[in-house]
């Protein structure tokens, strides 16, 4: 039987990484998305894209061709996001764009890139990776949470859209996660095996929503660790 192929954004490390390497385990052909790879060996990856989807500018013709050249694909899988974490004032426009672009314009261009296609073919997911924040605003969030809050919004009433086409849509909100996201913010989930969740968590989630039954939808999945700490000493470690 032929694989099932599935989009992975923000692929190259953390989530991203983790969900490619999960799929890949569970029999998918993963094509990953992200701003560069370096030099990571080609796995988990069937095929890799390296693209900026923060520019926004030029993010519709690229989705577009993405979509055309993968035609078969069955799953999107959009984990590609940034945190810019300060008062408000402190932010730049610039800064704010930003966030707002990668982290809810971006998710909206390429799914509708490949929506049309999934509705023809009365099948296909699309998973968003969403964050804890799209519940709860916290201080010097006001760019993130906006953004979170947004892309909850918009996957709510995606889901509606294409439910009598045939098409899955999902939401995954992870809490505070050990990866390489809070370098240089300023803080960190506590070090704590109870205090944190690992990018593996998430990719389970994701592995559980495109394994369901075709008539089941995870409608939005919240993770959490155990015992919620930041740790503000620890905020710079890599």
């Amino acid at each position: 039987m032929k694989a099932r192929r599935a989009i992975v954004t923000g692929a190259s490390d953390g989530i991203g990484l983790a969900i490619s390497e999960r799929l890949a385990e569970d029999g998918w052909e993963v094509v990953g998305v992200a701003r560069r790879f370096g030099a990571r060996p080609v796995a988990p990856f069937a095929r890799t894209v390296s693209c900026d989807l923060s520019r926004i500018d030029g993010l519709e013709s690229l989705a577009r061709t993405l979509a055309a050249e993968e035609s078969a694909a069955e799953a999107v899988v959009q984990c590609a996001g940034i945190g810019r974490f300060a008062p408000l004032e402190s932010l730049s426009v610039d800064h704010i764009r930003q966030v707002v672009d990668l982290d809810l314009v971006a998710p909206m261009i390429v799914a509708r890139a490949f929506v049309p296609g999934f509705k023809t073919r009365r099948r296909g997911d699309l998973v968003f990776i969403g964050s804890e924040a799209s519940h709860a605003a916290g201080p010097r969030g006001t760019a993130y949470c906006a953004a979170k809050f947004g892309l909850r919004g918009f996957v709510q009433s995606l889901r509606i859209e294409c439910a009598a086409r045939g098409v899955r849509v999902s939401l995954v909100n992870p809490g505070m996660t050990d990866t390489g996201f809070y370098k240089g913010q300023g803080f960190a989930p506590g070090a704590d095996e109870a205090q944190h969740l690992r990018a593996t968590d998430t990719a389970d989630a994701v592995s559980m929503v495109l394994s369901a039954p075709p008539g089941t939808v995870f409608d939005e999945i919240n993770l959490s660790p155990l015992n919620r700490v930041i740790d503000f000493s620890q905020g710079k470690r890599d």
